[in-house]
Protein backbone atom coordinates (compact mmCIF):
# COMPACT_ATOMS: atom_id res chain seq x y z
CA UNK A 1 0.00 0.00 0.00
CA UNK A 2 1.09 3.85 -0.31
CA UNK A 3 1.67 5.68 2.33
CA UNK A 4 0.49 9.30 1.69
CA UNK A 5 1.63 11.21 4.29
CA UNK A 6 5.58 10.28 3.46
CA UNK A 7 5.03 9.06 -0.01
CA UNK A 8 6.77 6.00 0.75
CA UNK A 9 5.14 2.59 -0.30
CA UNK A 10 4.64 -0.48 2.58
CA UNK A 11 3.06 -4.00 2.78
CA UNK A 12 2.59 -3.01 6.36
CA UNK A 13 -0.55 -4.03 7.91
CA UNK A 14 -1.72 -2.56 11.45
CA UNK A 15 -0.29 -4.23 14.23
CA UNK A 16 1.64 -6.43 11.67
CA UNK A 17 4.64 -8.49 12.11
CA UNK A 18 8.05 -6.34 11.43
CA UNK A 19 11.82 -6.68 12.23
CA UNK A 20 14.79 -4.35 11.88
CA UNK A 21 14.45 -4.07 7.82
CA UNK A 22 10.42 -3.89 7.63
CA UNK A 23 8.70 -1.08 7.86
CA UNK A 24 5.41 -0.79 9.85
CA UNK A 25 2.42 2.00 9.35
CA UNK A 26 3.23 5.77 9.66
CA UNK A 27 1.56 5.82 13.10
CA UNK A 28 3.44 2.66 14.09
CA UNK A 29 6.72 1.55 15.36
CA UNK A 30 8.46 -1.89 14.99
CA UNK A 31 9.12 -3.42 18.65
CA UNK A 32 11.72 -5.63 17.46
CA UNK A 33 12.17 -8.11 20.28
CA UNK A 34 8.36 -8.55 20.30
CA UNK A 35 8.51 -8.78 16.60
CA UNK A 36 5.53 -6.80 16.29
CA UNK A 37 4.28 -2.95 14.63
CA UNK A 38 2.62 -1.25 17.71
CA UNK A 39 0.73 1.72 17.84
CA UNK A 40 1.81 4.56 20.27
CA UNK A 41 -0.73 4.70 23.45
CA UNK A 42 -3.60 7.37 22.44
CA UNK A 43 -4.51 7.70 26.12
CA UNK A 44 -4.65 11.25 26.79
CA UNK A 45 -4.12 12.38 23.45
CA UNK A 46 -6.32 15.25 21.99
CA UNK A 47 -9.73 13.45 20.41
CA UNK A 48 -12.94 14.96 18.19
CA UNK A 49 -15.97 12.93 18.24
CA UNK A 50 -17.85 9.72 20.52
CA UNK A 51 -14.70 7.15 20.25
CA UNK A 52 -13.11 9.03 17.22
CA UNK A 53 -9.43 8.82 16.79
CA UNK A 54 -9.06 6.75 19.94
CA UNK A 55 -8.10 3.29 18.59
CA UNK A 56 -10.20 0.22 19.29
CA UNK A 57 -8.90 0.28 23.11
CA UNK A 58 -9.92 4.18 23.97
CA UNK A 59 -12.75 6.33 23.96
CA UNK A 60 -13.10 9.79 23.76
CA UNK A 61 -14.69 11.68 26.41
CA UNK A 62 -16.65 14.61 26.50
CA UNK A 63 -12.81 16.61 27.35
CA UNK A 64 -12.08 15.63 24.12
CA UNK A 65 -9.55 13.41 25.31
CA UNK A 66 -8.76 9.94 24.96
CA UNK A 67 -9.34 7.63 27.51
CA UNK A 68 -9.33 3.97 28.22
CA UNK A 69 -12.15 2.06 27.34
CA UNK A 70 -14.14 0.26 30.01
CA UNK A 71 -13.06 -2.92 31.22
CA UNK A 72 -14.86 -6.04 32.16
CA UNK A 73 -15.84 -6.93 35.18
CA UNK A 74 -14.76 -10.34 36.41
CA UNK A 75 -12.48 -11.17 33.47
CA UNK A 76 -9.21 -10.59 36.14
CA UNK A 77 -7.66 -8.07 34.94
CA UNK A 78 -7.81 -4.60 36.49
CA UNK A 79 -9.07 -2.07 33.79
CA UNK A 80 -10.74 1.27 33.90
CA UNK A 81 -12.79 2.30 36.15
CA UNK A 82 -12.64 -0.65 38.32
CA UNK A 83 -11.25 -0.76 41.66
CA UNK A 84 -10.58 -4.63 41.75
CA UNK A 85 -11.17 -7.44 39.91
CA UNK A 86 -12.11 -10.55 41.60
CA UNK A 87 -9.07 -10.35 44.04
CA UNK A 88 -9.09 -8.32 47.38
CA UNK A 89 -7.32 -5.51 47.24
CA UNK A 90 -5.61 -3.72 50.96
CA UNK A 91 -7.77 -6.44 52.24
CA UNK A 92 -11.01 -5.13 50.83
CA UNK A 93 -12.86 -7.14 48.97
CA UNK A 94 -13.86 -7.04 45.95
CA UNK A 95 -17.62 -6.15 45.22
CA UNK A 96 -19.79 -7.90 42.15
CA UNK A 97 -19.72 -4.78 40.18
CA UNK A 98 -15.80 -4.79 40.37
CA UNK A 99 -15.67 -1.63 43.07
CA UNK A 100 -14.26 -1.97 46.49
CA UNK A 101 -16.98 -1.39 49.27
CA UNK A 102 -17.07 2.21 50.47
CA UNK A 103 -15.66 3.51 53.54
CA UNK A 104 -12.89 4.39 55.44
CA UNK A 105 -9.86 1.85 55.07
CA UNK A 106 -10.96 1.02 51.27
CA UNK A 107 -7.81 3.37 50.15
CA UNK A 108 -10.68 5.41 48.00
CA UNK A 109 -11.02 8.73 49.20
CA UNK A 110 -14.84 8.94 49.82
CA UNK A 111 -17.23 11.70 50.49
CA UNK A 112 -16.75 12.51 53.84
CA UNK A 113 -12.90 11.79 54.25
CA UNK A 114 -10.05 13.98 53.99
CA UNK A 115 -7.43 10.98 54.07
CA UNK A 116 -7.56 7.25 53.05
CA UNK A 117 -4.29 5.31 53.15
CA UNK A 118 -5.68 1.88 52.64
CA UNK A 119 -5.98 0.52 56.81
CA UNK A 120 -7.77 1.34 60.41
CA UNK A 121 -4.63 1.81 62.02
CA UNK A 122 -3.49 5.26 63.92
CA UNK A 123 -0.10 7.28 64.22
CA UNK A 124 0.08 7.44 60.22
CA UNK A 125 -0.24 10.19 58.27
CA UNK A 126 -3.69 9.34 57.43
CA UNK A 127 -6.13 8.87 61.40
CA UNK A 128 -7.55 5.27 61.55
CA UNK A 129 -10.82 7.39 61.25
CA UNK A 130 -9.50 8.91 57.76
CA UNK A 131 -9.74 12.76 59.09
CA UNK A 132 -6.33 14.07 58.73
CA UNK A 133 -4.05 14.93 62.22
CA UNK A 134 -5.30 17.35 64.18
CA UNK A 135 -5.20 18.61 67.90
CA UNK A 136 -7.83 16.53 69.77
CA UNK A 137 -7.79 13.96 67.87
CA UNK A 138 -6.66 11.68 70.34
CA UNK A 139 -2.85 10.80 68.78
CA UNK A 140 0.07 12.39 69.36
CA UNK A 141 0.43 13.74 66.23
CA UNK A 142 3.85 15.44 64.62
CA UNK A 143 4.33 18.58 66.10
CA UNK A 144 2.17 17.93 69.33
CA UNK A 145 3.55 17.54 72.97
CA UNK A 146 0.30 15.30 73.89
CA UNK A 147 -3.33 15.19 72.51
CA UNK A 148 -5.26 13.40 75.09
CA UNK A 149 -8.73 14.04 72.96
CA UNK A 150 -10.92 15.64 75.45
CA UNK A 151 -11.36 19.78 75.99
CA UNK A 152 -10.69 19.35 80.18
CA UNK A 153 -7.58 22.48 79.23
CA UNK A 154 -6.40 21.83 83.18
CA UNK A 155 -5.46 17.92 83.04
CA UNK A 156 -2.01 18.52 82.26
CA UNK A 157 -2.99 18.68 78.21
CA UNK A 158 -3.77 21.98 77.01
CA UNK A 159 -6.59 22.28 74.33
CA UNK A 160 -3.81 23.50 71.87
CA UNK A 161 -2.07 20.30 72.49
CA UNK A 162 0.87 21.49 75.16
CA UNK A 163 2.05 19.77 78.26
CA UNK A 164 0.70 21.72 80.87
CA UNK A 165 1.44 21.44 84.81
CA UNK A 166 -0.43 20.17 87.16
CA UNK A 167 -0.50 20.49 90.92
CA UNK A 168 1.49 16.86 92.21
CA UNK A 169 3.18 15.80 88.71
CA UNK A 170 6.03 16.70 90.23
CA UNK A 171 6.97 18.70 87.26
CA UNK A 172 7.39 22.26 88.12
CA UNK A 173 5.68 24.78 85.75
CA UNK A 174 3.84 28.49 85.81
CA UNK A 175 2.33 29.34 88.25
CA UNK A 176 3.99 27.00 90.78
CA UNK A 177 6.26 27.47 92.80
CA UNK A 178 7.20 24.03 93.84
CA UNK A 179 5.94 20.71 93.28
CA UNK A 180 7.04 17.72 95.67
CA UNK A 181 4.17 15.14 94.70
CA UNK A 182 3.07 14.28 97.61
CA UNK A 183 0.36 15.52 100.09
CA UNK A 184 2.32 16.75 103.41
CA UNK A 185 1.76 20.20 104.19
CA UNK A 186 3.87 20.62 106.65
CA UNK A 187 7.23 20.54 104.51
CA UNK A 188 8.47 23.15 102.16
CA UNK A 189 6.12 22.65 99.18
CA UNK A 190 2.58 22.82 100.26
CA UNK A 191 -0.33 20.43 98.22
CA UNK A 192 -1.26 23.79 96.69
CA UNK A 193 2.35 23.92 94.91
CA UNK A 194 3.17 26.94 96.96
CA UNK A 195 5.91 27.46 99.31
CA UNK A 196 4.43 27.45 102.53
CA UNK A 197 3.94 31.12 104.57
CA UNK A 198 1.86 32.44 107.81
CA UNK A 199 -1.60 33.11 106.29
CA UNK A 200 -1.46 29.79 103.61
CA UNK A 201 -3.81 27.85 106.33
CA UNK A 202 -1.18 25.39 106.61
CA UNK A 203 1.03 24.85 110.11
CA UNK A 204 4.72 25.18 109.57
CA UNK A 205 6.20 23.52 113.10
CA UNK A 206 8.15 24.49 114.51
CA UNK A 207 8.60 27.74 113.02
CA UNK A 208 4.25 28.96 113.22
CA UNK A 209 2.48 27.90 116.18
CA UNK A 210 -0.75 28.18 114.35
CA UNK A 211 -1.67 29.67 111.43
CA UNK A 212 -5.77 30.06 110.60
CA UNK A 213 -5.36 32.00 107.26
CA UNK A 214 -6.81 35.00 108.09
CA UNK A 215 -5.95 38.59 109.69
CA UNK A 216 -8.62 38.52 112.43
CA UNK A 217 -6.58 39.54 115.69
CA UNK A 218 -8.65 38.62 117.91
CA UNK A 219 -9.27 34.69 117.31
CA UNK A 220 -6.17 33.57 119.26
CA UNK A 221 -3.81 33.58 116.37
CA UNK A 222 -1.73 36.17 115.22
CA UNK A 223 1.30 36.32 113.37
CA UNK A 224 0.95 32.32 112.96
CA UNK A 225 1.77 32.74 116.77
CA UNK A 226 -0.85 31.97 119.61
CA UNK A 227 -2.00 34.55 121.59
Amino acid sequence: MCDVDDGRCTNATPNGPCDETSDCLIDETCDVRAGVCRSPSPIGRPCTGPGGTCGSLALCNVEGVCQAAPGVCGNGLLEYPEHCDTAPVLGQPCGPDCRLPVGCGNGLLDAGELCDDGNRVDDQACPAACALPECGDGNDDPGEECDDGDTNDVNGCSNTCRITPVCGDQIVGPPEQCDDGNQDNTDDCTTLCRRPFCGDGFVQPPVEQCDDGNGDVSDGCIACRLR
